[in-house]
């Protein structure tokens, strides 16, 4: 027998939903897996516009150029 992590319940055999987040060891009851999923998609939602925010999209030859200009 299992039981939720998030409320406790008791979960029969076959019963549990895997945590999105936290993985296959960590089973949840269908009511807490819903706000589980719920508050997973919103999060992604809210970062999804800084994922490549930290990315330098130029090159190191470009990076090189541009310090030769301002040099000469």
């Amino acid at each position: 027998m299992h039981e939720c992590v998030e409320c406790g319940k008791k979960l029969g055999i076959i019963e549990g939903y895997r945590h999105p987040v936290m993985g296959k060891e960590y089973l949840l009851c269908r009511n807490c897996f819903d706000t589980v999923s719920a508050s997973v998609e919103k999060y992604q939602e809210f970062i999804s516009p800084y994922n490549d925010f930290f990315k330098n999209g130029t090159s190191l030859i470009e990076e090189i150029q541009r310090i030769e200009g301002n040099i000469i």
